[in-house]
Order: structure tokens, then C-alpha cells, then sequence
């Protein structure tokens, strides 16, 4: 499958907004993913370039002002995975921002959770060995990997993941 490649301010967006980027370049002609979404990325930039205050910030976007300052926040992280030097630094920065954001409250230890990202980009570089083996990309296995136990499946021809919970009971 081929993906639209997304512009600056949507891979911005995406992250901003808890999208994948296959997920992203799916919803092509939609007016919040193809409007809105970058726009609200752009004023978040232009506050953060011009050091708005929250409230300015808020009342731009039309938001409380709590909601604002997660935004910042959101764009300040997103700048980290977008803006890295090249797409298996934004992997690894991505990776070790879920894994912070999951573990939060029980793995404190930032040394911790960057063994874990190791671990998991050396499955990534396997993944990339075995995807070179058989002549395919990454993203004809994005419907796959973006799989969750809680779906079904089956109507569109990919395997449901098992749900751990309902087997640990």
C-alpha cells in the first residue's frame, strides 16, 4: 500500500494529535486532517516563536488554558521525533516517548526505559532485515502492525492479535 507523504506541519499534526501517520495520510480531503489540524500546528509554533502568553495562545484556539499548555507541551515532543536527524533517531525518539508516557508511575528510571527503546529498535533493524529478505517495505505492513486486541479483524483479512487480558482470567 502507498501512503501520501504528509507535509511538515501534518507529520507535526499527527503527533500532536495522537495519529499515526498511516492513519494521517488516510484521511487525504478531510478538512480537519488537511485544514485544521496543521493550522492549529501553525499557531502553536508562531505562540511558541513569538512566546505568547497561554491565555493569547488559549483564546487563538479556543481552548482552556490547561488544554493549551498540553499542546505546547505536545508540539515540544512532536519537534523532537519530526526534527530528528534521520527516521531511525524519530523511531527511536518516538518509541522512548510512548514507552515514558505508558510507564509513567511505574518505571521512573530514564536509563530503564532507554535499555527497553534499545531492545525494541533491535527488533525493528530485525524487522528491517526480514522485510529486505522478502523484497517488501515497511508500510505494506502497516494495517498489521497498527493491530489492536480489542478489534475484529477478520473482515478485512488480518488475523485478530489475542487479548491477554481475557486469557490471564
Amino acid at each position: 500500500m502507498r501512503y501520501r507523504k504528509l507535509h511538515r506541519d501534518e507529520l507535526l499534526a499527527a503527533e500532536v494529535f495522537n495519529y499515526s501517520y498511516a492513519n494521517y495520510s488516510d484521511h487525504e480531503g478531510n478538512l480537519r486532517f488537511d485544514r485544521y489540524m496543521p493550522d492549529d500546528v501553525k499557531v502553536l509554533q508562531q505562540a511558541t516563536e513569538e512566546k505568547w502568553p497561554i491565555s493569547k495562545l488559549a483564546e487563538k484556539l479556543e481552548i482552556e488554558e490547561e488544554q493549551a499548555i498540553e499542546m505546547l507541551k505536545s508540539l515540544h515532543e512532536a519537534r523532537k521525533i519530526i526534527d530528528a536527524a534521520n527516521p531511525s533517531e524519530s523511531f527511536r525518539e518516538s518509541v522512548r516517548q510512548r514507552l515514558a508516557y505508558l510507564l509513567k508511575g511505574k518505571v521512573e528510571d530514564d536509563a530503564e526505559i532507554d535499555n527497553i527503546v534499545i531492545q525494541m529498535c533491535y527488533c525493528a533493524a530485525d524487522l528491517g532485515c526480514l522485510l529486505e529478505w522478502e523484497n517488501s517495505r515497511l508500510c505494506d505492513y502497516s494495517e498489521w502492525l497498527r493491530r489492536t486486541p480489542d478489534c475484529d479483524y477478520s473482515g478485512v483479512d488480518l488475523p485478530n492479535l489475542p487479548n491477554y487480558r481475557e486469557e490471564e482470567g
